[in-house]
């Protein structure tokens, strides 16, 4: 369905629990239900994949422009489904990277969903970082190692043993690649690597679990660890820590505009970075159980049991709430004009503005516990990573 017939479809649909506040205590692609005379073959060498680019050869199957069996045609503009049957997607550029079971990285073309080229298919990687000419990502066997993969010579250039059980997503700096990992014997680890040589730079050590890393911001990484929930600032140059606060996050940070954002259970709030005193905390009423995204002055978060909530964090309220389906199988992305949220089994679109929600249409479902593990919206296509399916993108801005 083209944007201005969606747009005009949000701007009528009623807007479900919308501006209830409650109180304060304290991120392409394509293909699918375009009928037969809209639909275009790919072109001829799409679903080639370079046979100069890898550590392995890659064995996914390739790229078509046929519609999921389920959707419904005539509202799911499907560009592509790739063969590829991966949990996470991360954006370097012109590129999608993909990360299919133990198979390594994948390198995507966001048009057509054809592999380009594949590298360390011997790995079981996640929690990838794209840094300039490389793909950071963890190795997440108990014994885990770091890969970089170059992207210009489409191969591993160096791996790195991490001392335990990674802790993804890596992150990257100028000059390094970044991972936590745990170990139970030696507690958690956060280490430095030359992004060029591999080289540990530094490690910085904690007796107790470590969480998702945030990215690096101002040369400086955020890790919260367990017990008496805590974040850790680490300063990226030398490993030191630089300040420690008593504060839940469940999530990475995130870093914006002097301030940081945490999220946990049911709530989310705001630390000033100044004097990392809190600002503000909002409660909203279900479980959080995934990030939540910033964009435009506004948190997006869906809740388990069902809902997209809206927080504006300047005036630190929930604004609205849509009455979508959303669970621990849903995923949410966030467009120009509208929240997209892909279930199990259907996607659905929330208005920016007005919370005006809509069905979008169906999704077909081939694994055995049918979910949507991603959500991407990248340059007008919103691509889905749906577990044991393959991977669809569709044009949700035309």
């Amino acid at each position: 369905m083209k944007r201005r017939t969606l747009l005009a479809s949000l701007a009528v649909a009623s807007s479900a629990g919308c501006l209830r506040l409650q109180s304060t205590d304290g991120g392409t692609p394509t293909e699918a239900g375009a009928t037969s005379g809209e639909q275009t073959a790919a072109p001829p060498d799409a679903t080639a994949t370079d046979a100069t680019a890898t550590d392995a050869p890659a064995t996914d199957e390739p790229a078509t422009t046929e519609a999921p069996t389920a959707a419904e045609s005539d509202r799911l503009d499907l560009r592509w489904r790739s063969g590829l049957r991966s949990d996470e997607l991360v954006v370097g550029g012109a590129t999608l990277y993909a990360f299919p079971g133990d198979n390594g990285v994948h390198a995507v073309d966001p048009e057509t969903g054809a592999t380009r080229w594949s590298a360390a298919t011997d790995a079981t990687l996640r929690g990838a970082a794209v840094g300039g000419d490389a793909v950071f990502a963890a190795d997440r066997m108990s014994e885990g190692s770091l890969y970089a993969v170059d992207v210009d010579e489409r191969a591993t250039r160096w791996s790195a043993e991490i001392g335990g059980t990674a802790r993804p997503p890596a992150r990257a700096s100028e000059e390094f690649a970044l991972v936590a990992a745990w170990n139970e014997d030696e507690g958690s680890r956060l280490t430095a690597f030359d992004r060029e040589t591999g080289e540990e730079h530094w490690t910085w050590e904690h007796d107790r679990s470590i969480g998702e890393p945030s990215p690096v911001v101002d040369d400086t990484i955020y890790v919260t660890t367990t017990g008496t929930p805590t974040i850790h600032a680490i300063d990226v140059q030398t490993g030191r820590e630089q300040w420690v606060l008593e504060q839940s996050a469940a999530f990475p940070i995130i870093v914006t505009d002097g301030s940081l954002y945490c999220a946990w259970t049911s709530r989310i709030a705001e630390v000033s970075l100044q004097d990392r005193s809190q600002k503000w905390q909002v409660r909203v009423d279900d479980t959080i159980p995934y990030p939540p995204v910033l964009a435009d002055g506004r948190l997006f978060a869906g809740v388990d049991g069902g809902g997209v909530v809206a927080l504006d964090v300047r005036r630190s309220e929930e604004v609205w709430r849509a009455d979508v389906p959303f669970d621990e199988d849903s995923a949410l992305a966030v467009g120009p004009d509208a929240v997209w949220v892909a279930t199990a089994s259907e996607l659905h679109a929330v208005d920016r503005d007005s919370a005006g929600a809509e069905l979008v249409g169906s999704l077909g479902t081939s694994g055995t516990h049918p979910r949507t593990s991603e959500a991407l919206f990248h340059d007008g296509t919103l691509v889905l990573c749906r577990g044991g399916s393959p991977m669809e993108a569709y044009d949700v801005v035309g």
